[in-house]
């Protein structure tokens, strides 16, 4: 368990102790300089020190927090690392077993888990992307779990006030125990689509509604665009997400498809586009 230097590290692991686990420590000693990796357990490289300690132990997995412990990350037996949405995708999947409910997903997510949900039985939510989004759509619609790709999970409880990454911790663990499996057989079973990284390319906030805008316009004739968050343009073979982030002076790009040619395809036509209306757009 890697603790991140953060506010979970001793917490969790002496809890999953409790809960009768044998518990490996990384980094669990509290340090606000986090020296070891970034605070982010999803940053390029923040995992590796995780997964060569799970190959070398021969864990069953490996959890990793973030610096205020609400967010989970985690990678199986093998070292490799699991994705937001597929945690998502095998907790819906425990959770659909007992019965239909609803999922709440931000924008980011991979539309594998919005197509897994409806097999499974469930209703799949979309929402902006961002925490407060991703809570307002549990509130609004009674959700079962909540989730964004970055490892912010909300699971639904009597008295349901937040994301709980330790929550979301022992209800994938039971999953994984019951299941007598490991992890990596659980994603394996799990639909795949090829995706891109989120992609973030420097804009003036002055110009960011426009570049946004100027995409909608190019696609709107035809191809359905959603405008939830951004936008999201939709081809035969997958999707491109284009959105201003509310926080910073960026464009955020995601795409995916069903094959890699697809998505290579896909990446080809919309980027461009985005990085001559930001040029374009960012000199006004």
């Amino acid at each position: 368990m890697d603790g991140g230097s953060g506010t979970n590290g001793l917490m969790v692991a002496g809890l999953l102790r409790d809960l009768g686990a044998q518990v490996s420590e990384l980094y669990c000693e509290p340090d606000g300089a986090f020296p070891h990796r970034s605070p982010d357990p999803t940053a390029s490289g923040a995992l590796a020190d995780l997964s060569a300690r799970v190959q070398a132990e021969k864990a069953d997995l490996g959890l990793a927090y973030d610096g205020d412990g609400d967010r989970l990350a985690l990678v199986d037996e093998q070292g490799r690392r699991v994705f937001g949405d597929q945690i998502m995708m095998i907790l819906a999947r425990d959770i659909l077993r007992q019965g239909p409910a609803k999922i709440v997903y931000e924008i980011l997510c991979t539309q594998a888990l919005a197509d897994d949900v409806v097999a499974h039985g469930g209703e799949p939510v979309m929402t902006p992307s961002g925490y407060a989004f991703v809570h307002e759509g549990m509130q609004a619609s009674g959700a079962a779990l909540g989730g964004e790709l970055s490892g912010h999970l909300f699971c639904r409880a009597p008295e349901f006030r937040f994301d709980d990454a330790i929550l979301a911790t022992v209800k994938l663990l039971n999953v994984l125990t019951a299941s007598r499996r490991p992890l990596s057989a659980l994603v394996a079973e799990l639909p795949t689509y090829y995706s891109s990284p989120e992609l973030r390319l420097p804009c003036p906030d002055t110009a960011k509604a426009g570049v946004v805008e100027s995409v909608k316009r190019r696609f709107e004739q035809d191809h359905r665009v959603d405008t939830l968050d951004g936008a999201r343009v939709h081809f035969d073979e997958g999707w491109a997400l284009v959105r201003q982030s509310n926080t910073q002076p960026v464009i955020s790009m995601r795409f995916e498809a069903h094959t890699a040619e697809a998505l290579a395809a896909i990446q080809s036509r919309v980027q461009p586009l985005v990085e001559a209306e930001i040029e374009r757009q960012g000199q006004g």
